[in-house]
């Protein structure tokens, strides 16, 4: 099962706004397409036809970033092809969430998968870069968690977790559970300069997993989910894509699905406003990639009635 991978994306799209008519029958802004370009190096590897070429950090046979071939494109979890793996990219041991800017640059996160032998708890928040042209992956930034006294939570070997790239302001959002426990949430959301490596913002004392940018309420907003519950919070973003307010309750996978206590791992927003929602168990404890299920969930939001609307679960 592909837990964290995402298709290799053949065009450069244009960042506009438009609006759409929802799956809740409702007109809604449309959610800008994806800025994100390919790797240059994407073309120029031995044996990859770049047609059929896929990025993913979840191949059970191998850790830290792949290019796959796929025999079909359009689907993850077809059968693959050749494969190709720079020697720099298993060298944080295995990797999460990814995500691609404008020039191609690779942004991926670790994520400790069965045990910590490959991911040492004090390299979790550590974000790496990929350099599109000559595809060596250097650490990015540490970012500085809120561990008392540098004390690991061996109960939680988790760090970063989610990342996003921001369009607008060409800046990257990443959510840690650095140092959380069952009773204190410690983690947080920043905001990162690329250019300079500043942190631009933070948003503290949450335990944020999937994150993404999307309009489909009519504002800009970062949604994200809670490692603690099934719950979907949302963020204003000012016009510097800093965070504006205070968390918005949108919408819960609590009691959804065949498990009903689904978090969510990745939030996908879609041309038309709605939002894709994937939903797996997790308890801050490690798993084999192969013993966590997901579910896709979908969701629309009704401008009329201002509220979600579960269109489909698969």
């Amino acid at each position: 099962m592909k837990i964290l991978s995402a298709a290799f994306f053949a065009l450069l799209y244009i960042n506009n706004i438009g609006f759409a008519q929802s799956s809740a029958g409702q007109t809604v802004p449309v959610n800008p397409p994806d800025c994100k370009n390919n790797p240059i190096f994407m073309y120029n590897l031995p044996g990859i036809n770049p047609a059929k070429a896929a990025i993913s950090t979840s191949e059970k046979k191998q850790k830290g970033l792949v290019v796959v071939e796929l025999q079909t494109p359009a689907d993850p979890n077809s059968a693959r092809g050749n494969t190709y793996q720079h020697p720099s990219w298993d060298d944080a041991g295995y990797l999460g969430a990814f995500a691609l800017d404008y020039d191609g640059n690779i942004f991926a996160v670790p994520s400790p998968m069965v045990s910590v032998l490959y991911n040492p708890q004090e390299s979790q928040n550590i974000i790496y870069r990929i350099d599109t042209k000559n595809a060596e992956m250097k650490p990015f930034i540490n970012l500085p968690h809120n561990a008392p006294n540098n004390n690991y939570n061996v109960q939680n070997p988790f760090g970063l977790i989610g990342i996003f790239y921001d369009c607008d302001n060409h800046s990257l959002y990443a959510s840690s559970v650095f140092g959380s426990d069952e009773q204190k949430e410690i983690g947080k959301i920043v905001h990162i300069d690329i250019q300079t490596k500043q942190i631009l913002d933070e948003f503290q004392n949450i335990d944020p997993f999937g994150l993404a940018i999307a309009r489909s309420t009519g504002e800009k907003r970062l949604f994200f989910g809670k490692a603690r519950t099934g719950e979907v919070f949302s963020l204003a973003l000012d016009s510097n894509g800093n965070f504006a307010g205070q968390p918005r309750l949108e919408f819960s996978l609590e009691g959804l699905g065949p498990r009903g206590d689904d978090r969510v791992r990745r939030i996908k927003p879609l041309a038309n406003g709605d939002l894709q929602v994937y939903g797996l168990e997790f308890y801050y404890n490690l798993t084999a990639p192969t013993e966590k299920p997901e579910t896709l969930y979908v969701f629309s939001y009704n401008m009329m009635q201002q509220k979600w609307v579960l269109r489909s679960i698969n």
